[in-house]
């Protein structure tokens, strides 16, 4: 599970060029980008207009900029955390491939380590499972088994 994420600071975003953007404009980036309402909550709870909204977006490059450089501060924010946990996700589904509750789960766990490790991607993508012979999902897991330790 990520992290949750600090609070999205648009003080940085108030002077964009020669404009100031409105506390109005400010709040709803903040809302916008913090990710907790969608478009029309976050419009409704900062008093915004659908039609002001848009023609901010399209017409008002100071909001349009610091809009996007704010999104762009989010997006980066959350790839660090995910970085941050990479290790821990991938134990979890190398203890998921050895230790899932059914065939189905460790043969996708399997698939999405090697997918991970940038094994052959034609091999992950031929992986089935028949559920008519109990031999053929020992097999697929004994052969990506033997795959995972090439």
């Amino acid at each position: 599970m990520v992290k949750s994420q600090k609070v999205v600071s648009t003080q940085k975003f108030q002077k964009k060029g020669d404009k100031m953007l409105t506390e109005k404009q400010l709040y709803l980036i903040k809302l916008l980008v913090e990710g907790n309402l969608n478009v029309t909550e976050s419009l409704k709870e900062a008093g915004v207009a659908t039609s002001t909204y848009y023609d901010w977006r399209r017409d008002n490059k100071t909001f349009k900029d610091a809009y996007d450089d704010a999104v762009e501060e989010r997006v980066r924010e959350a790839k660090k955390s995910i970085r941050a946990d990479v290790k821990k996700y991938i134990d979890r589904l190398d203890k998921l491939s050895d230790t899932g509750a059914n065939e189905n789960a460790r043969v996708n766990a399997i698939a999405k380590l090697l997918t991970l490790a940038e094994l052959d991607p034609k091999f992950t993508q031929e992986i089935s499972i028949q559920t008519n012979d109990e031999g053929s999902k020992n097999y697929m897991l004994e052969l990506l088994e033997k795959k995972h330790k090439e």
